[in-house]
């Protein structure tokens, strides 16, 4: 469930709430049953989800920077649980990241959208996740707009970042057009350098349809749009 502008004033009265609730599961000290530590680390990591976003809607960017490490710590570099929090919850927090993710590359704000799209992509593991229709296309989506910032920033940490995601997205969806055109993209792109291949997409789009695909983050630079950019869009 995602928190809409005209419900963050409830949102922030009722995680307030809920905040209370948190803090006393983590100071009880009586053993919990393997099931009842699984349903505690799933409220836990629902409640990190919501805070991170009303957070961000608040414009509390730093804010929800540190609930997002903490739960990366909790939920995706601890094994044990990790292994326990639900793929839909999983899905949520990953969801969760990729929007903001998006909406720091709409600003132009590209180092921190390239971050937030790191730590979406971690977080949406494929070996919790599993390879449900959603999760996939979560995860296409992510690894698409990670390449695409990532070529923009030219920043050589980011360059090899790219190349390790098209990597795995040519042997996961080698079928998929818009993968081999992504992949031309950043051949180009670190031949060219980002103003030169910003320049090469106004020349060949113009600027008004080149600015269309920039804020779609779907282009392809040597090829034509198919329908299954749209498709695999989240």
């Amino acid at each position: 469930m995602s928190i809409d502008h005209d419900e963050v004033l409830l949102a922030e009265s009722v995680l307030s709430n809920a905040a209370k609730y948190i803090d006393d599961l983590s100071k009880n000290t009586t053993p919990l049953l393997v099931d009842e530590e699984g349903e505690r680390i799933n409220l836990e990591c629902e409640f990190l989800v919501q805070r991170i976003e009303l957070s961000f809607l608040q414009h509390n960017v730093n804010a929800a920077e540190l609930m997002c490490n903490n739960a990366m710590e909790r939920f995706s570099r601890d094994e044990s649980a990790a292994s326990r929090l639900e793929p839909r919850i999983r899905e949520s927090l990953g969801k969760v990241l990729y929007k903001i993710g998006k909406d720091m590359v709409k600003r132009a704000n590209l180092t921190n959208g390239v971050e937030w799209l790191a730590r979406a992509l971690e977080i949406v593991d494929p070996k919790y996740v599993g390879s449900e229709r959603f999760a996939a296309e979560l995860r296409f989506g992510i690894m698409q707009n990670l390449v695409q910032t990532s070529l923009k920033t030219q920043v050589p940490n980011d360059l090899r970042k790219a190349e390790e995601v098209m990597e795995v997205m040519v042997n996961e969806w080698p079928e998929r057009l818009n993968v081999h055109c992504l992949g031309l993209d950043a051949i180009v792109a670190q031949e060219l350098g980002a103003e030169a291949y910003h320049a090469g997409k106004l020349i060949k789009f113009g600027p008004t349809e080149a600015g269309i695909l920039d804020d779609a983050d779907h282009y392809c630079f040597s090829s034509s749009h198919e329908d299954d950019v749209q498709n695999s869009s989240i």
